[in-house]
């Protein structure tokens, strides 16, 4: 089977979509994007009919909030901390962020909480502040 060669073009637009989106570029996504860049632009596309709907039935921050308790449950503490910025960013409270987390220890246990919820809760803290600046 012959390999193709990679395209630099796929692979920076998936980087700058995922800086512009998320602020920053998931290490998974950088690891791949050096292997699979086109795959990536078929993620996006995927992620872009949901997240960019034009009549959404979930508001910004309710999504981002999913996305958080969900990385939660699968003690993915670097991503629910990014979707609990875009939480945020989006209109949630700090106070909204922990009441997710607490209906996610519930479901998932306690440990949970202490593998990932207290990072993303910190995160959460964080932005905050940031944004009373």
């Amino acid at each position: 089977m012959e390999t193709k060669p990679l395209s630099m073009s796929s692979k920076n637009r998936v980087v700058e979509y995922y800086k512009k989106q998320l602020g920053l570029v998931p290490e998974w996504v950088d690891v791949l994007s050096n292997y699979t860049p086109e795959a990536l632009e078929g993620l996006i596309q995927f992620r872009e009919g949901f997240m960019n709907a034009p009549q959404p039935a979930l508001q910004g921050k309710v999504r981002h909030l999913l996305f958080m308790v969900l990385d939660a449950a699968i003690g993915n503490a670097t991503g629910g901390s990014v979707h609990a910025r875009l939480a945020i960013d989006q209109g949630a409270s700090v106070k909204e962020v922990a009441e997710a987390l607490t209906l996610t220890m519930m479901v998932c246990g306690v440990p949970t909480f202490e593998m990932a919820g207290k990072e993303i809760l910190k995160a959460a803290e964080a932005r905050a502040k940031e944004k009373k600046k």
